[in-house]
């Protein structure tokens, strides 16, 4: 963990330009360029602060359609145990246990660039709906508290489109946290890279999708 406000703020602006990209979790194969056809649409995007409040909210909505099958992708976000191979924010992730329908997670995320290191081990609770036909959705919700970030939950929506032409997935990712409110500025970086950040994210599941689709007996 860092230990004054000047490496972290540095962190900060670190985790924006790279977009998370160095030291953490494994690249998938390829690179986000190989697809420059495949851009996340920006559905909404705010970041917020009540006055007086010590928490940042960050809500966005995200919508991009994938050549695949849905199921190439709501399997990846289900092996949650190796999701550190897909996205490259997270460190490490495992199974702590199963109540309920819902499947308990940990997972160690964080970003690792220039000398400056910065994790944070979360508790999440995991589970897919198969109610509608054609469709799932991939729910996370954190468990507990940590420090610096609260309230963190989403889901990832996946709709079949395919058609005689071929596969086609369309993909709805939610976000939606809130984040300790710790130096001059963070608002400011959060608007301005956020962004980059989370379709970083979802390009990052597609890559992963059409690999495993390439792989043989795939």
């Amino acid at each position: 963990m860092l230990r004054t406000p000047q490496p972290r703020l540095l962190l900060l602006l670190v985790t924006a330009l790279l977009g998370l990209a160095d030291g953490i979790g494994a690249e998938p194969p390829g690179t986000l360029a190989a697809q420059p056809a495949l851009q996340p649409l920006q559905i909404s995007y705010s970041v917020t602060r009540a006055e007086n409040s010590r928490w940042i909210s960050l809500r966005a909505d995200y919508e991009i359609d994938f050549p695949v099958p849905p199921e190439a992708l709501s399997s990846i976000l289900e092996d949650y145990e190796r999701l550190s191979g897909v996205f490259t924010r997270i460190d490490w992730a495992k199974v702590v246990s199963r109540r309920e329908g819902w499947v308990i997670t940990e997972q160690r995320s964080g970003v690792k660039a220039f000398g400056i290191e910065f994790y944070t081990n979360l508790f999440f609770r995991n589970r897919s709906d198969r109610s509608n036909p054609g469709k799932v959705r991939v729910i996370f919700e954190q468990e507990g508290e940590a420090k610096t970030l609260i309230n963190s939950q989403g889901y990832w929506d996946i709709e079949d489109r395919s058609s005689p032409a071929g596969p086609l997935s369309h993909l709805h990712y939610r976000i939606a946290f809130d984040t300790l409110a710790q130096y001059p500025g963070q608002e400011t970086i959060m608007r301005n890279f956020g962004p980059g950040d989370i379709e970083r994210t979802i390009k990052e599941l597609g890559l992963a999708a059409e690999h495993r689709r390439a792989l043989p007996g795939a």
